[in-house]
Parts: C-alpha cells; sequence; structure tokens
C-alpha cells in the first residue's frame, strides 16, 4: 500500500469516527433533554420551573435555584445524577440513561393520554389521566401559545363518524392577573375574556371523551401580548404579566349538539363548525376552506 493510499484511508477512517462521534453526542443530547423535561414534568416540587440544560466536562445538567438542586446525565457511565437541596451535597445516581428512558417511555407523563391529542401543546404543560378524568396543569407559568390557549384538551382525529354527541361547560373557578392594572374602561375587557364559563358540543366524539371531566390550573406567562399597551393612558405594565386560571369542563352525552344551547359546535370528524349568532341566538354555520 502507497502512502498515498494509507494517508487516504487514514483520513476516510478519521471522517467516519468524527461522523459516529458527533451522531453519538446527538443522541446524548436528545435524550438528556427527554428525561430532564420529564422530570420537570413529574417532579415540580423538586424541579420547578423548566431550566435551561448546562454543560461541565461530563455532565449534562440543570440547576433549579428555587430547591437548590441539580439534576444531570453523567456521559462517564451514561446515568441520571442528582444533587443539592434534599439529596444532599454528593451526587447520587439514580439510574441508567437506558433505564430512565424507558421509565419516560412507560409513564402517562411524555403526554400520550387517550382523551386529548397533546401534540401541538407548549411545552410545560402537563396531562395526568385517571379513569374519566383528565388534570392539566403547568410546571410554573409558561408561554402563552399563539391560539391563545383555548382548547386544552383537543380530541383525537377521528377518522370516523362516531355518532357520539358530547355537551361540555366550562366552569372559571378562579381567574386572576398579576403584572398589569387597567383603569381605562375603553381596555376592562381585556382581562375578561378567558375567564368567561361558556358550553360548547362536539358530534362524532371520540368515546374516550364520554362523560370526561376535565380540571385545569394553569398559568400562562402574557408579557409579550401586553407589550403593545404599554404607555397608554389608564394601564400600567409591570412585567411579568401572567394569567392563572383554574376550573373545570365537564361533558356528558345529548341526543343533540345542534338542539342544545351551546356557544360554539365542532364535528370532530368533518370539522365543521357552528357559532351561536349573539344577535339572533341561532347557530351559524362557518365556512369551510
Amino acid at each position: 500500500m502507497t502512502k498515498l493510499t494509507r494517508r487516504f484511508y487514514s483520513g476516510l477512517l478519521a471522517l467516519l469516527l468524527a461522523g459516529h462521534i458527533q451522531l453519538a453526542m446527538a443522541d446524548i443530547v436528545g435524550e438528556t433533554e427527554k428525561v430532564l423535561n420529564w422530570a420537570e414534568k413529574v417532579f415540580p416540587d423538586f424541579f420547578p420551573g423548566h431550566q435551561v440544560t448546562q454543560t461541565f466536562e461530563n455532565w449534562r445538567f440543570r440547576y433549579y435555584p428555587e430547591t437548590g438542586i441539580y439534576t444531570g446525565i453523567s456521559t462517564l457511565d451514561m446515568a441520571g445524577y442528582v444533587m443539592g437541596g434534599a439529596f444532599g451535597d454528593a451526587p447520587n445516581r439514580i439510574g441508567a440513561l437506558a433505564n430512565l428512558l424507558d421509565e419516560v417511555a412507560r409513564s402517562d407523563e411524555n403526554g400520550s393520554i387517550a382523551a386529548c391529542d397533546t401534540s401541538g401543546m407548549p411545552e410545560g404543560m402537563i396531562f395526568r389521566q385517571s379513569n374519566n378524568v383528565v388534570d392539566i396543569s403547568t410546571n410554573g407559568c409558561i408561554v402563552l401559545p399563539e391560539d391563545g390557549g383555548g382548547n386544552l384538551c383537543e380530541p383525537p382525529e377521528q377518522l370516523s363518524a362516531t355518532g357520539i354527541h358530547l355537551f361540555m361547560t366550562t366552569e372559571i373557578l378562579e381567574s386572576n392577573f398579576s403584572g398589569v392594572i387597567i383603569g381605562n374602561p375603553l381596555y376592562s375587557g381585556i382581562l375578561n375574556q378567558n375567564s368567561v364559563n361558556n358550553k360548547t358540543c362536539m358530534i362524532n366524539a371520540p368515546a374516550e371523551n364520554t362523560d370526561l371531566t376535565i380540571n385545569f390550573n394553569i398559568c400562562y406567562d402574557m408579557t409579550a401580548q401586553f407589550q403593545g399597551f404599554v404607555g397608554l393612558p389608564g394601564i400600567t405594565i409591570n412585567p411579568p404579566v401572567t394569567q392563572t386560571t383554574r376550573g373545570s369542563n365537564k361533558m356528558q352525552v345529548v341526543q343533540d349538539c345542534l338542539a342544545t344551547d351551546a356557544d360554539t359546535v365542532f364535528d370532530a370528524f368533518t370539522n365543521e363548525t357552528w357559532i351561536r349568532n349573539s344577535q339572533t341566538g341561532n347557530l351559524e354555520k362557518l365556512p369551510t376552506f
């Protein structure tokens, strides 16, 4: 083998090894994020709020100043550790990364619950389901989604007509704003628009949602949405602007959604929507595109 050939193969081997290392590191980064995000959702008392992952030597970790706790993955033995606060000053091994990933996959905390399609839900929103009760909460205050956080429990996509009509009542038990004071009557309705009890009805609802109760206790950070009000007369902004809302949605089977007093009717199979006209009191079908 000539020197040129040996040099070529040596260079090729180096490139292959570098590519393998990069792929392995990408896996470690992604798997670490999955485990740490899961830990924040499942154990908010130990890991409150969402913290950014940091790196130091062989560690990928997050630090939670409210509890003084560190948690992370060591790339030396590919295992999870906790340290600080209630866990003491020395690293405590929780388990192998592979085992932790298995636990994440088995846990209901990964967002895979029967009643709701949580694939589009924002990070930091936690879903738990026990029988016909779903509890939705947030780990601290999360950024308000672009859709305004209207539907917390999107029904799973229906591939066929079920014929089930579900009437849902929403009851707001508590709604509080902080970081904003509105003394101008022109804008007084802003703080109440997400605090109104309403009634909706779903045609061709999934069987999993029958007689379902959804309890929610969520906090949205709405600082960005209120930036446009800074400087307006009668409005005082002291960021962060947050809204905490607690309430419940209760569903019951009815004969015909269109015969109820629902404010909105939605067909989960055809995606048709009806909205009640506030002037005529009649349900009007929205055009589909």
